[in-house]
């Protein structure tokens, strides 16, 4: 066999399991772990202790959809986290965010046990626990790292992701932006540390 034809069986070889992992790699992903507010707003001045003034830790829940190729995937993620804003203080109150987000998921070693980086960008909502306040809502992004374990039909995966959401203060309502003191733009990191259940579809 000449080495052109060697090479041109090579490649329909790797578009053959490419195309072969497309149809493979489309996975169902219920998602639950931990949920680590940022506290950005420690520098806001406020009456009190400051150390108390951020996002307080919470119960991250959601369930992810992927599908792509052998070495990286398309991935859509919509997930829920609750969480205290001013926690412990008398002007404590309730925020849940809520993630609709669309990336990309690339494997450093595709096979049963594949370590793999992640980024997109999406919708990013806050929902205020205050009378009357209007929810905040914005484009956001992330980066993460994780591990999936293939175990045939069922799998585990596990995740470490920063969900950034920029906020910006025209489009927060006054009235929490008033509480917390804002009186410019804040950008929040908050955390998520989950594993998951892998439905293979």
């Amino acid at each position: 066999m000449s080495k052109k034809r060697r090479v041109w069986c090579v490649v329909l070889g790797m578009v053959a399991m490419a195309l072969a992992g497309v149809a493979e790699a489309q996975d169902l992903s219920l998602t639950a772990g931990k949920f680590l507010g940022d506290d950005v707003l420690d520098s806001v001045p406020l009456v009190g202790p400051t150390e108390r003034v951020g996002f307080a830790d919470g119960t991250f829940l959601g369930a992810r959809f992927s599908t792509g190729l052998l070495f990286a995937e398309f991935e859509a993620t919509l997930a829920t986290a609750g969480s205290t804003v001013l926690a412990e203080t008398p002007g404590e109150f309730s925020a849940r965010f809520t993630y609709a987000e669309a990336g990309a998921v690339i494997k450093i070693f595709p096979g049963p046990v594949a370590p793999f980086l992640a980024g997109g960008i999406g919708y990013h909502r806050i929902g205020w626990g205050v009378e009357g306040a209007e929810s905040y809502t914005g484009t956001g992004y992330y980066l993460g790292a994780g591990l999936k374990l293939g175990l045939g039909k069922v799998g585990v995966r596990g995740d470490l992701r920063d969900h950034i959401t920029p906020i910006n203060l025209d489009g927060l309502d006054p009235g929490v932006a008033a509480s917390l003191g804002l009186e410019d733009d804040i950008t929040v990191h908050n955390i998520e540390l989950s594993v998951a259940l892998v439905f293979s579809l």
